[in-house]
């Protein structure tokens, strides 16, 4: 019979404890508004297999206020349909900026979306995920929901980070190359 020391039995039951209690840092729910102020500028605009649509790859970029302050750059794959005016598409985009709920919070971060536009309303629906971020960002992770109007809306990001301490914006470049299609 194998005899297990007292130290053993504390070591594997403190190890059992910190395992435990160790959770995921919460999400933080950030809401605000953003203009599209760049717009859709082409980069290429192909024809689709149904010849009522076409296909466009631009570059985007849009300002964003309240929860989070600043800018995204980035660029989107839309299909437009030509009867209805319906759009759908996907979006790649770096928003550049800064949180202002924990007093420093600077630096970028990498999200992807799908949405689309009703052609008569111009109303907007789209979902998305973060993948990553830099500065007080690095490896943030979550999901983000927006809505409104092609040119102006609101969004919604539920936001993890890991390490969420503010990281002033002197000593970090949040600037990541935007991927070009």
């Amino acid at each position: 019979m194998r005899r297990i020391s007292t130290a053993g039995v504390l070591f594997a039951a403190l190890a059992v404890l910190i395992a435990g209690s160790a959770q995921a840092a919460p999400a933080t729910e950030i809401r605000g508004s953003y203009v599209n102020n760049v717009g859709c500028v082409p980069r290429d605009v192909k024809p689709h297999a149904d010849p009522t649509k076409f296909d466009v790859t631009c570059y985007v970029g849009s300002t964003y206020t309240g929860g989070l302050v600043g800018h995204t750059a980035g660029h989107m794959r839309v299909t437009v349909d030509t009867v209805t005016g319906n759009m759908s598409g996907t979006a790649d985009e770096w928003f550049y900026g800064r949180y202002p709920g924990d007093d420093g919070s600077y630096g970028g971060i990498h999200f992807t979306a799908s949405f689309s536009i009703d052609g008569k309303t111009n109303s907007l629906r789209g979902t998305g995920k973060i993948v990553g971020g830099t500065c007080s960002f690095t490896g943030s992770k979550g999901t983000l929901s927006f809505d409104g109007f092609d040119v102006y809306g609101g969004f919604i990001w539920q936001l993890t980070r890991p390490n969420p301490k503010p990281v002033s914006s002197p000593t970090c470049n949040p600037i990541d190359p935007v991927p070009v299609p």
